[in-house]
């Protein structure tokens, strides 16, 4: 019965976190792919030899280096991997300029977020602010 209680007291992902082990890995895992976004994240593309090589897209460049104003790259990374390892989904929201480009991304936390099929097979999200983890 104890087992039992406690196995349902982690399903909740308000407690989860609260759990030394739970907390230390996934801690420990987005850490370290955060780390691994300090040498880039780009653009790839398939070649024709189908490998895959990074391309420079000057629409994109600069929100892939900073994502947004209150993040580092690998704060985001961190958070985005975080969302994906709690919750199994991350929801990230892309501001556009006034020419509909790629200004800024933005985590959002996934219990805040309802997705609406406008079309078939196509979601529309709908998120609300603050980002998963400020």
């Amino acid at each position: 019965a104890r087992r039992a209680a406690l196995a349902k007291w982690l399903t909740d992902p308000k407690n989860v976190l609260t759990h030394s082990a739970v907390y230390s890995c996934v801690t420990l895992i987005m850490t370290d792919v955060g780390k691994l976004a300090s040498d880039g994240i780009g653009l790839v593309q398939r070649t024709a030899d189908d490998i895959w090589a990074e391309v420079d897209n000057p629409a994109y460049s600069k929100v892939l280096r900073k994502p947004n104003r209150y993040q580092t790259r690998i704060k985001f990374v961190e958070n985005w991997i975080a969302s994906k390892l709690l919750h199994g989904n991350a929801y990230i929201l892309k501001d556009r300029d006034s020419r509909g480009v790629v200004s800024a991304l933005y985590v959002l936390d996934p219990q805040r977020v309802r997705l609406a099929e406008y079309a078939e097979g196509q979601f529309l999200g709908e998120g609300l602010f603050p980002p998963f983890y400020p």
